[in-house]
C-alpha cells in the first residue's frame, strides 16, 4: 500500500497537476468557507432556483463548445490546435445567440420547472454560457502550451470573486445574488486571465483560417458526434434530481440535494478535473509516440482507492455533525444525501480521472453508450422513489445505479488500454 501511494505522488505525469490541484484546493476552500454565511443569508428555496439555473446553463455550455476543448491538445502542431479551438468558439457564438433568443420565453420555462424567480434572472443565461464555454476552450489552449499557472490562477480568482459577490449580494438582500455571483465572477476572472497571459499566445488563437478551422472540425468530428452526446447524457443524468424533484416535492428538497452535490461532488470533481488534464496531456503524447500507458493509469487508480476508502469511512460517521455545524440546523438533511453519495463518489474519483481513454483511441461511441444506459437507469431509479413519495429512496437508488455503471466503465477503460498495448 505504502509503495503504491509513494509512486502516486512521485509520478512525473502528476507534476503538472500539482499546480492545478493546489489552486483548486485553495479555490474550493474559499468556496466552502463562505457557505456557512451563504446558508444563513439565502433560503433553501433560493438555492433550489440557483441549482436549476446552473443545471440548465451547464447543459447549454456543453452544446456551445461541442466538446472541441478536449481535442485542442491532440494535434501535433499549435496551429492545428488553434483551429480546433476556433471551431469551438464558432459553435459557442451560435449557441449564445440561440440562448438570447429564448429570453422572451423565460416565464414559460419558469412555469415548466416550477422554479419561482427563474424568469427575472434568465437574461443572465446567455452571458453565463458565453463566459463558461469560452473559458473551457481557453483553458485547454493554455494547457496545450504548458501554462498550468494561468489555468490555476483563474480558479483562485474565480472562487474569490464568486464568494465575495454572493456574500455582498446576500447582505444587501439583492434577489438572485447566488446567480449574479456565478455569472459575474467567471467573467471577471476570465478577463484577468486574458490580461495576465502573454499576448503572443492569444494572437495564435485569434489568427482565423476558415479552411483550417473546417478541416479541424471534420478531423475531430467524433467529439461532437459521440463525446458531446455522452457529456449531455452525463449532465442530464447527474442533474435529473435538480430538474425533477421540484415539481415532485418542493424547491427546498432541490436546495438540500444541490447543497449535497456542492459540498461533496464539487471537491471530488475538482480533483478529478485537475488530475485528468495532466494525465490526458501526457497519455496523448505517449500514444502519439506509441508508448505504453497502462502502468501509470493503474498506479493512479489503485493509489486513489487506497487513499479515499478510509477517508470516506470516517466521513460517513462525521457527516451529521459536520453539516449541522457548518450550514446550520435547517440544513441537517444535507448529510443524509451526502451519505448516499459516498460509494458513487469513490468510483467518480477513479473513473473520471481517466475517462479520456476512449478519446485517445477514437472509442467515444462506447463511452456514449455507457452514458445513455446511465441516463435511462437513473431516470427509472428516480421514478421509483418519486412514485413512493420518498426523496431519500429516489436518491439512494439514483447513486447506486451510477456507482455500478462506473465500475463497469472503468473495467472497459483498462480493456481498451490492454488492446492498445498488445498492438505496440
Amino acid at each position: 500500500m505504502a509503495h503504491s501511494i509513494k509512486h502516486l505522488f512521485r509520478s512525473p505525469l502528476l507534476r503538472n497537476a500539482s499546480q492545478l490541484l493546489t489552486a483548486n484546493v485553495v479555490a474550493q476552500a474559499v468556496a466552502l468557507a463562505v457557505y456557512p454565511l451563504l446558508t444563513r443569508l439565502y433560503t433553501a428555496d433560493d438555492f433550489g432556483v440557483f441549482n436549476i439555473f446552473l443545471t440548465i446553463g451547464g447543459i447549454l455550455v456543453l452544446l456551445a463548445t461541442m466538446q472541441y476543448e478536449y481535442a485542442v491538445v491532440l494535434p501535433r502542431s499549435h496551429r492545428q490546435g488553434a483551429w480546433v479551438a476556433q471551431a469551438g468558439l464558432a459553435a459557442t457564438a451560435a449557441v449564445v445567440a440561440a440562448t438570447a433568443a429564448s429570453i422572451p420565453f423565460a416565464s414559460g420555462i419558469e412555469h415548466l420547472l416550477d422554479a419561482d424567480g427563474l424568469a427575472r434572472l434568465w437574461w443572465l443565461m446567455p452571458l453565463y454560457v458565453a463566459v463558461m464555454a469560452s473559458w473551457a476552450l481557453c483553458n485547454f489552449w493554455l494547457l496545450r502550451h504548458d501554462r498550468f499557472d494561468r489555468a490555476a490562477s483563474y480558479q483562485v480568482d474565480q472562487s474569490l470573486l464568486n464568494a465575495t459577490t454572493k456574500a455582498v449580494a446576500g447582505k444587501m438582500s439583492i434577489g438572485g445574488g447566488l446567480i449574479y455571483g456565478s455569472v459575474l465572477a467567471p467573467a471577471l476572472a476570465l478577463s484577468i486571465t486574458l490580461l495576465r497571459t502573454p499576448r503572443a499566445l492569444w494572437r495564435k488563437l485569434c489568427r482565423i483560417e476558415w479552411r483550417g478551422m473546417r478541416a479541424a472540425a471534420h478531423r475531430y468530428r467524433n467529439f461532437p458526434r459521440f463525446t458531446l452526446p455522452k457529456a449531455l447524457t452525463d449532465s442530464l443524468a447527474s442533474n435529473l434530481p435538480l430538474l425533477l424533484l421540484a415539481p415532485a416535492f418542493d424547491l427546498a428538497t432541490v436546495g438540500f440535494v444541490g447543497m449535497a452535490f456542492t459540498l461533496a461532488h464539487r471537491p471530488i470533481n475538482i480533483i478529478c478535473s485537475s488530475v485528468n488534464k495532466a494525465l490526458y496531456q501526457q497519455a496523448a503524447q505517449h500514444v502519439q509516440c506509441r508508448k505504453p500507458i497502462r502502468h501509470s493509469i493503474a498506479r493512479y487508480a489503485v493509489g486513489i482507492l487506497l487513499i479515499a476508502m478510509p477517508l470516506f469511512a470516517l466521513l460517513y460517521f462525521a457527516l451529521p455533525w459536520l453539516c449541522s455545524w457548518m450550514l446550520g440546523a435547517p440544513w441537517a438533511a444535507t448529510a443524509d444525501y451526502i451519505r448516499l453519495m459516498l460509494p458513487w463518489l469513490l468510483m467518480v474519483l477513479v473513473s473520471n480521472g481517466i475517462n479520456f481513454i476512449p478519446d485517445l483511441f477514437d472509442r467515444q461511441r462506447g463511452l456514449f453508450l455507457f452514458s445513455l444506459a446511465r441516463l435511462v437507469l437513473q431516470a427509472a431509479a428516480l421514478a421509483i422513489g418519486i412514485s413512493l413519495h420518498s426523496p431519500l429512496l429516489a436518491m439512494g437508488l439514483f447513486f447506486a445505479v451510477a456507482a455500478m455503471l462506473l465500475v463497469a466503465q472503468t473495467v472497459w477503460f483498462f480493456a481498451l488500454i490492454k488492446n492498445y498495448e498488445q498492438r505496440l
